[in-house]
């Protein structure tokens, strides 16, 4: 079924005139609550025309006019596109105005964003502007855009000319002005268009000077009877016509006008008129105090713009359908030495016609000697539309695009020379990769190579010359009165059409935005191996027409070296167009429906700078050396079933009859000389190679039901290749089309694997080409081969297989037609033994947002359905990609391209507690004292496996989470923080998650509630004196996805020796005071006991009768211990127990017994001191008279 895009054009030119496009911030970043988007979840790679205001794509949009701002960022172009011919009229909420369902309106687009996003919410503002002018509502469809003009050095200042608001209908006569980039408008009346036959033609804005700028606009009759018109930006009501009939001394039409980039000093205006006979330059020069140009640099008639030495020879008023002019940054008009200028001109007649008496072309004028620099009328198909200039009047380059394109290759050829200042004639590169447009014929031209669709390209270079722009439209004008119906013409949807980049000055072009094309349905896609870049493959059925049904391929990058000067953002943010082509190597042919996209394998080539493309069942491939840029075709010597790469340097094509035709590369092409080796696989279904010339091919259903399901070729890389079909394996069990891949170490280990898509299920099989085993032996997915999971594998059809380059994964698409299921089984043990110890699988089908049923998501695309990248290092997580395989419609989320980020398949969790740890024993149960275990959470999981062994190979096994074949996991208390611990003596309750089914959130949250912290004691016993190993792997995501890790490394602890376990588990066990404690404290009495599994209060008794009546002391706690807080009695006997109060009471515990200390003795009376013996006094007193005595003879002695 074909994308109804009808059914959303409508919804989207709502959209884009009632709203802003804001560009996404939160795009591939979560929430702080939520995992990253695709991280352990299918979630969607967005695609183009995937996002409805960012006018990537848009059937049915034709550009007339662009205009590039000098900032390098902002870019304005008039866009012509519908209102969904299918909806009903659209009322606009902002203004009340109303659109009619299947009219045509031009829009004013905007991008701020070099090009990356647009939008078209500047069209109801001018809308807005209008009504407020009129008072009413204009006509639907009298507020047409035709031209856009940017200040050279302002962004945000541009003018649009329009219909006259007050006479619409005769084309653009009204000039609108705003100076914040559109968000405003004035109306700069006073042009006195209204009513006449005068049009505008052209339109420019100068740089400001003094705080003011000019506008001025060039207007036609075809008369002639044009004249230039200039008004100042104060007021906007002042237009002064130049009166360039009196000053230039004749009547002409101005069509093509250009202020000096030094206009704040030279005053200066370029113009390219026409007259009744030829086509003129001139330079006028002007008064802007009085805003008059009276002062012509050259006679009227002194600068043709034609053939040096050909006068009367270019374009009359009436045969000139364009101009266009271009001025070296440093252009003055004063200045003859300085006055150089650039012309094109368009005087297209019908394509049969030569244009030997109005000859257009691309020419160099320095003052007033005219050069030829690239001459097209005596080509009757060839004419520039537009031409663009970045340098100075010394050097520069020039840039070059045609008015008619190539519709059965839909492109529009474009020109570029480095040398423009070379007289007489430049040299003219051709674009290598033309931009796209032209294919706009319902039957292809005759010849087909003819250059007959209209492309109209419009080019320009970014401020700094780093990129050139290029867009291209279905509508080009023409030298009638009414030229500007051109613009106003119906839509032609799919012409390619689109706005365009080159990053080598026109070589190459990408498209990037604006893009008229069609995505019916997405047919591959192919990410690089580092994951940066992502190529896509779609596959437009449009309306039918072998000329407007062409197929694209689009590349995203957040890769700087791919993108640069473009922003490097997450794949997915934006795309870029990087080939446009029909299936087949002609556009008049049936066209193939399945473009196939093929990197380098075994991360030879990481980045994924060599792509390529074939279309499937015909001859047609190309090939890209540099990211998409630039490609080149291959001429294949069969139809093309499959193709892979071998290596950077070797390529293999598989026809569907089973020829296989390799490719050298010889250092410029890939060499199709070789002949095609049969693989005696009569009808084949894909193909697979490893390097040195090692192919695997796969069996369509057809011959596998036959006969057998692959051949093997070892020896490609001889003179004489051949195949062997692996008779010795036979067929598989379910005989379907087979998809073969390699083991990465096939050197070392020569494994395969396939899998198949069989009528009523398929599964996945190992094999040595070497020494075959029969398929039905090797089924890995086969319970008597060992196979175990949670709710997988599925062995349902299969229809896509990778096998990770680093980290030993193994992932097979599946889909079950019986209720639309479809999703990815994924092993880490693709190497273990069948039937022991088996593998392990899990389904990856956790889904964000998908489509209802029954148009639930498909990974059933062939020949092979799933990608895979991130593989080359163990550090960078694996990320799969696989296509939903229906018609492609972002509306009803169908047909989208799915990512999975699997950060869960290359290393386990890293453990945080100590190697070789030591661990008491407790003394009362003869067990571990507590053991904690703490780990760091590996990427978002939140439920683990943990084994504990008494072996470090595990080989004795006494704790065990989760079985690998059950839905079960240990879900710790803080997932941020996972930690387990074994309390002492073991057997507390524990948090295990057992869900059946994905959706059990009530389940989850029941279990964390009521299990006991983290604690995994009841699912074994530690005994003293014992060495135990411990090992923790993840079991499921936060995003509800049941997947395994690999194992943590294996750390150890001791657990100290102590006494042989007496002690019964009856209840909680009472420590101290012990039974029968003789002499126990009155003060403090502390008390203790055991903790009793998953209690959080205890009650605590003391008492001093056994019978526990006479109550001491009675209290509650929530630890397993109590301190009394009085003084109990000498020499008494007391009673204690407790029992558990909550979550749950139980039995009290058994009565302990303590006798209390005895009361101490009373101190003794102190004694009286006995009298001072006599004798002591005694000496005092001789002690006395002697000192005295001494003294008195010390006196005397001195005196003498």
């Amino acid at each position: 079924m074909k994308t109804k895009y009808p059914s959303i054009f409508g919804l989207l030119v709502a959209l884009m005139l009632v709203a802003s496009f804001v560009v996404p911030t939160n795009f591939m970043s979560p929430k702080p609550v939520e995992a990253d988007p695709g991280i352990c979840k299918w979630d969607v790679l967005p695609t183009p025309f995937y996002r409805p205001l960012v006018y990537d794509v848009y059937p049915g949009l034709e550009i007339q006019d662009m205009a590039v701002a000098g900032d390098g960022a902002t870019i304005y172009a008039a866009v012509r596109m519908v209102l969904s011919a299918t909806g009903a009229s659209l009322t606009l909420q902002a203004t009340g105005c109303t659109l009619t369902a299947g009219n045509s309106y031009t829009n004013l687009f905007v991008t701020t964003t070099g090009g990356i996003f647009w939008t078209a919410s500047k069209s109801m503002s001018l809308l807005n502007a209008v009504k407020a002018y009129l008072g009413a509502c204009p006509d639907d469809g009298d507020t047409n855009i035709y031209h856009v003009a940017v200040a050279p050095d302002n962004p945000k200042y541009i003018a649009v000319t329009s219909d006259d608001p007050d006479t619409p209908g005769a084309g653009p006569q009204a000039v609108w002005v705003s100076p914040d980039g559109g968000s405003t408008w004035d109306y700069a009346s006073g042009l006195g268009l209204g009513g006449t036959t005068a049009t505008i033609r052209a339109i420019d804005i100068s740089m400001d000077y003094g705080g003011k700028r000019d506008i001025a606009v060039g207007t036609t009759t075809c008369t002639p009877g044009g004249d230039l018109r200039v008004v100042q930006s104060t007021g906007f009501g002042g237009w002064k016509a130049q009166n360039t009939t009196t000053s230039l001394g004749a009547a002409v039409d101005i069509f093509a006008v250009k202020f000096s980039p030094t206009y704040a000093s030279d005053a200066s205006i370029a113009v390219v008129y026409a007259d009744a006979s030829n086509t003129y330059y001139n330079i006028g020069l002007r008064d802007i105090d009085k805003n008059t140009t009276d002062t012509w640099a050259f006679t009227r008639t002194e600068v043709e713009v034609t053939t040096p030495g050909n006068p009367s020879t270019s374009p009359s008023t009436s045969e000139l359908n364009k101009a266009d002019l271009e001025l070296p940054s440093d252009f003055s008009g004063q200045a003859a030495s300085l006055r150089r200028a650039y012309i094109s001109t368009d005087a297209y007649i019908d394509g049969t016609t030569t244009k030997e008496n109005q000859r257009d072309g691309i020419f160099r004028v320095d003052d007033n000697v005219v050069y030829e620099l690239m001459a097209t009328y005596s080509n009757a198909r060839k004419s520039i539309y537009s031409i663009a200039y970045f340098g100075t009047y010394a050097s520069g380059k020039l840039i070059a695009g045609e008015r008619m394109g190539y519709p059965c290759t839909a492109t529009v050829p474009t020109w570029f020379t480095d040398s423009p200042t070379t007289c007489p004639i430049p040299c003219w590169y051709p674009a290598l990769k033309p931009t796209t447009g032209a294919a706009t014929l319902s039957a292809c031209p005759s010849p087909l190579g003819l250059q007959s669709g209209v492309g109209a390209a419009l080019v320009g270079w970014r401020a700094d010359g780093q990129l050139a722009y290029a867009a291209t439209g279905a509508n080009a004008i023409d030298t009638t009165d009414d030229w500007y119906l051109r613009w106003l013409d119906a839509y032609t949807a799919y012409d390619e059409s689109a706005f365009a980049i080159s990053r080598n000055n026109g070589e190459t072009w990408n498209q990037l935005a604006l893009i008229d094309t069609g995505i019916t349905k997405f047919t591959d896609v192919a990410p690089a191996a580092d994951c940066k870049t992502i190529y896509l493959a779609s596959h437009n059925a449009g309306p039918g027409y072998k000329c407007r049904d062409f197929d694209s391929v689009w590349r995203t990058s957040s890769n700087s070296e791919v993108v640069s000067p473009l922003p490097a953002m997450p794949a997915g943010t934006y795309w870029e167009r990087v080939l446009t082509r029909p299936l087949d190597t002609t556009c008049n042919t049936t066209q193939s429906t399945v473009g196939l996209l093929r990197l380098v394998p075994y991360c030879a080539d990481p980045s994924g700078q060599i792509v390529a493309w074939a279309a499937q069942g015909k001859k047609a491939q190309a090939w890209s050396p540099d990211y998409g840029d630039y490609w080149a075709t291959i001429t294949p010597r069969d139809e093309i079933q499959d193709f892979c790469f071998e290596s950077k340097t070797v390529m293999y094509n598989l026809s569907a009859g089973g020829l296989v035709q390799k490719m050298p590369y010889t250092g410029t092409a890939w060499s199709t000389t070789l002949p095609s080796v049969d693989t005696v696989v009569y009808g084949a279904h894909s193909i697979a190679a490893y390097p040195e010339g090692k192919v695997l091919v796969g069996a369509s259903v057809d011959y596998h039901t036959a006969l057998y399901a692959a051949s093997y070729s070892g020896n490609f890389n001889t003179d004489s290749p051949s195949f062997t079909v692996m008779v010795l394996a036979g067929k598989t069990n379910h005989t379907g089309s087979v998809h073969p891949v390699f083991h990465p170490n096939f050197k070392e280990n020569n494994l395969i694997f396939i899998n198949d898509t069989g009528s009523t299920g398929g599964s996945v099989y190992r094999n040595n080409p070497a020494a075959q085993q029969r398929w039905v032996d090797t089924d890995m997915m086969d319970a008597i081969n060992g196979a175990v999971g949670c709710m997988a594998p599925h062995r349902d059809p299969q229809y896509g297989l990778v096998v990770s380059f680093t980290g030993e994964a193994l992932y097979s698409a599946h889909f079950d037609s019986s209720d639309n299921s479809t999703g990815v089984c994924r092993t880490l043990d693709l190497l273990e033994g069948m039937p022991k110890p088996g593998m392990a699988w899990d389904c990856l089908n956790v889904f964000a947002n998908p489509p209802a049923a029954p148009n639930q998501v498909r990974f059933t695309l062939e020949p092979t359905s799933l990608k895979a990248c991130g593989c080359c290092t163990l550090e960078t997580d694996t990320t799969l990609y696989a296509i939903d395989d229906q018609n492609y419609s972002a509306t009803y989320r169908r047909g989208l391209v799915w990512g999975f980020t699997d950060c869960m398949a290359k290393k386990g969790p890293a453990l945080i507690t100590a190697d070789k740890s030591l661990i008491g024993c407790d003394p009362v149960s003869g067990r571990a004292q507590e053991v904690n275990l703490c780990w760091e959470q590996l990427c978002i999981a939140d439920a683990y496996d943990i084994e504990i062994a008494k072996k470090k190979d595990f080989s004795l096994v006494i704790v065990d989470l989760a079985p690998e074949g059950e839905c079960y996991g240990f879900m710790p208390v803080d997932v941020l923080k996972p930690c387990a611990y074994f309390p002492a003596g073991g057997q507390a309750a524990g948090s295990t998650l057992s869900i059946l089914y994905e959706d059990e959130d009530l389940k989850k949250s029941t279990i964390r509630t009521l299990g006991e912290g983290s604690a995994i004691g009841r699912y074994g016993n530690l005994e003293c004196g014992h060495t135990y190993y411990w090992r923790v792997k993840v079991r499921e995501c936060a995003t509800g996805q049941w997947i395994r890790s690999p194992w943590s490394e294996v750390r150890s602890f001791t657990v100290k020796a102590g006494l042989p376990v007496s002690t019964p588990y009856y209840g909680p066990q009472l420590l101290a005071p012990n039974n029968g404690c003789l002499g126990c404290p009155v003060k403090p009495a502390s008390f203790s006991w055991s903790p009793f599994k998953e209690t959080t209060k205890y009650k605590f008794q003391l008492a001093k009768d056994a019978a526990m009546t006479q109550i001491v002391k009675e209290a509650e706690v929530t630890t397993t211990a109590f301190e009394y807080d009085g003084t109990l009695d000498y020499s008494s006997n007391y009673f204690w127990r407790i029992m558990a109060l909550e979550p749950a009471p139980s039995d009290w515990s058994a009565t302990f017994s303590f006798q209390t200390e005895a009361a101490p003795a009373p101190p003794a009376a102190p004694e009286k001191p006995a009298p001072t013996p006599f004798w002591v006094w005694v000496v005092i007193a001789i002690g006395a008279i002697l000192v005295i005595v001494t003294l008195v003879l010390i006196f005397k002695t001195r005196r003498v």
